[in-house]
């Protein structure tokens, strides 16, 4: 029972190789594991050419979206303030126009 507990606690790749080695007791079952890890883990080797691809991915996504950041960036410094006047005008609306 211990050593079915211990195969499940173990990475797939380390697993495989330890069940294949069909150990007879715990003692025989720690070697195995002890050997599979430390003539490598699969796992990282083969999952490392992913990783890098998704970083280059994401890094292209990165830049698209500084690319597209500068753009507005540019228009809203190219487009004219407005300032809009929320007072009050003084005076009669038909002399205003006048005297300017």
């Amino acid at each position: 029972m211990l050593q079915y507990a211990t195969l499940n606690s173990l990475h797939p790749e380390t697993a495989t190789y330890v069940t294949q080695q069909q150990p007879a007791d715990m003692e025989a079952l720690l070697e195995a594991a002890k050997v599979a890890e430390l003539t490598g883990a699969p796992s990282a080797l083969a999952d490392g050419p992913l990783i890098i691809t998704q970083l280059g991915d994401v890094k292209a996504e990165l830049g698209k979206v500084g690319e597209r950041l500068d753009k507005l960036m540019a228009a809203a410094a190219i487009q004219p303030q407005q300032q809009t006047n929320n007072s009050p005008q003084r005076g009669a609306p038909w002399a205003r126009g006048r005297g300017k």
